[in-house]
């Protein structure tokens, strides 16, 4: 059986832990996991460094430069994100993009990952967390707590005691 997770952050992330990262995601790849991501600066970029098993969506066909084909968004994935994005039909377009890739990255064609790894820098772990502080994580870690998938943000571990979380995957 297939194994997700998703490995996201924000562009800010220090750079030690964009190294962790990097090493969480080369083990979960030897693990069988398969990445979910979305080809940001920063978090996005790193977990990618250390996988070769990945699903990287886009909200567009090229951002970032990225080769990824995974840039269309159906209307489920639209449907999801107005769910619990309460103003999701009043942003522009490319919002939603951004927002439906956020979707992808939690649940795809009906498979929720299995857990998902992050850094922001409020420490974010669910939908109760303000969305500004957090910033453009916010949504996956929303639908990932509303979804029941584990959150884990590395901002709330020490640098030694980053691998405790992850000893059970």
């Amino acid at each position: 059986m297939a194994k997700f997770y998703t490995g996201i952050g924000s562009k800010r992330t220090p750079f030690f832990i964009l190294v962790k990262m990097k090493r969480i995601s080369r083990t979960l790849n030897k693990k069988g996991y398969t990445l979910r991501s979305g080809a940001a600066k920063g978090a996005d970029e790193f977990f990618e460094y250390g996988s070769t098993r990945k699903e990287i969506f886009l909200p567009f066909q090229g951002f970032n430069n990225s080769p990824s084909l995974l840039h269309k968004a159906n209307d489920t994935y639209h449907k999801v994100a107005s769910s619990y994005v309460k103003y999701f039909n009043d942003v522009s377009d490319e919002e939603k993009a951004f927002i439906a890739r956020d979707v992808r990255q939690v649940i795809n064609n009906g498979v929720k990952s299995d857990f998902l790894i992050c850094w922001t820098r409020d420490g974010a772990t669910d939908i109760s967390f303000n969305r500004r502080r957090t910033g453009g994580t916010w949504y996956a870690i929303a639908l990932a707590s509303l979804l029941g998938v584990q959150v884990i943000n590395l901002k709330n571990f020490t640098p030694s005691r980053i691998k405790k979380p992850l000893s059970n995957f």
